[in-house]
């Protein structure tokens, strides 16, 4: 395969960018590439993520920015090893509850979608480091918010929620 920009190890692909190609969907057997870690598919005109993405374990970076998604499915929380999830510029109007199981998530950009509130399980992202939520239209949060981040001694680095 020779499109985009391609990282292989040992005859498996790692790292996969896939910028700008008016990419509309993103095939079910994407769960066939069991050794990719990075995963970028901004600015295309993608509408959906199949269920398959959550069999991706060893992903630990997933740039969605700038397409057309309005949600995202169950099974991202299967992606136990995402340290980042750049979501923003899409049109999301929620986040699923499974978003709590992503037990190494350091790095969260949902920025200019259509959010009004975030799952309860958002405050079991206890490594996140990074919210990004402006320009959504969020009226509420979840109650424990405090406890996001606290394997950080809640030491935030960035946190923005204006505009909502």
């Amino acid at each position: 395969m020779d499109i985009g920009w391609q990282v292989w190890s040992d005859g498996r692909l790692e790292g996969l960018t896939l910028y700008a190609l008016q990419i509309t969907s993103i095939p079910n057997n994407i769960e066939n590439l069991t050794s990719l870690r990075y995963l970028n598919l901004h600015f295309n005109q993608i509408t959906s993520i199949p269920e398959t993405i959550g069999e991706l374990t060893q992903l630990t970076e997933f740039y969605l920015e700038v397409n057309q998604i309005g949600t995202l499915p169950e099974s991202i929380g299967n992606l136990s090893n995402l340290i980042t999830l750049n979501i923003n510029d899409n049109q999301l109007i929620s986040i699923p509850e499974s978003i709590g199981n992503l037990s190494s998530l350091e790095y969260f950009n949902s920025h200019s979608n259509a959010l009004t509130s975030l799952p309860e399980s958002f405050v079991n992202l206890t490594k996140l480091r990074y919210l990004i939520l402006d320009n959504n239209q969020l009226t509420s949060l979840p109650e424990d918010i405090g406890n996001i981040g606290s394997d950080n001694g809640n030491q935030w680095n960035v946190l923005h929620l204006h505009n909502n």
